[in-house]
Parts: structure tokens; sequence; C-alpha cells
């Protein structure tokens, strides 16, 4: 499996807006022990992006830091997959006020020293 985009923007762009669905944005972090930061990485994104998941998340050892959005279609699916790992079950997801279906155009999964800088 590809874990990374392919496309330039003006391809993915032109994808968005041929989507018949409504696109949710999310944002949550979750302070936590990741042993293997760029393993978790991995599956993550395979898994968010066969649910059609596009934005940016950080992942370190401390914890996840995330900005998303999500096929509305799909949400309850996202929400079981990350509920499915122990430090994330019941974790708040932030859902925004407002809703913009270009608010990312791909998803980006990168490890990082720290998910929130100083």
């Amino acid at each position: 499996m590809q874990l990374y985009n392919k496309y330039d923007k003006k391809t993915l762009l032109k994808k968005i807006e041929q989507e018949p669905f409504k696109r949710i944005t999310i944002s949550f972090y979750q302070y936590a022990n990741i042993e293997n930061p760029e393993t978790w990485r991995d599956e993550l994104y395979e898994n968010l992006q066969n649910l059609g998941v596009l934005g940016r998340i950080y992942v370190a050892k401390e914890g996840i830091n995330a900005q998303i959005n999500c096929p509305e279609p799909n949400v309850e699916k996202f929400r079981d997959y990350l509920y499915s790992f122990p430090f994330l079950n019941g974790i708040r997801l932030n859902i925004a006020v407002e809703q913009n279906n270009k608010s990312f155009v791909k998803l980006a999964i990168k490890v990082r020293d720290k998910i929130v800088s100083d």
C-alpha cells in the first residue's frame, strides 16, 4: 500500500469538487506514550486513507495532534477506529462550526519530536 500522496494540488482539488458528499472538519490531540510512532504512523495512514480522511496529523512518542476532514458518511467509522486505541477511547473530537470541503486536499501524517511546538 502507498503511504503517501502522489498527486498535485490541482488534481486533488478537482477530485474533492466532484465528491458527492459533505466533509466534516475535526480536530483532536492526546498526550500518550507511543512506543513506535513510525510504525503507528504507517498503520494510521493506511486505515485513514481507506476512510477517505484528509488532513494533517503529527505523531510523536508523546502522542497525536490532528486536524482532518472526513467524508460525512464515514464519521462514525472514523470515530470507531480512533476509539479502538485504548489511549484514544472516548477522546473529544472537536467538530468545526463552519465546514469547508476544501480545508485539506491530502492526508499527511508526519512523525515529529513533539505534537505541539513550544
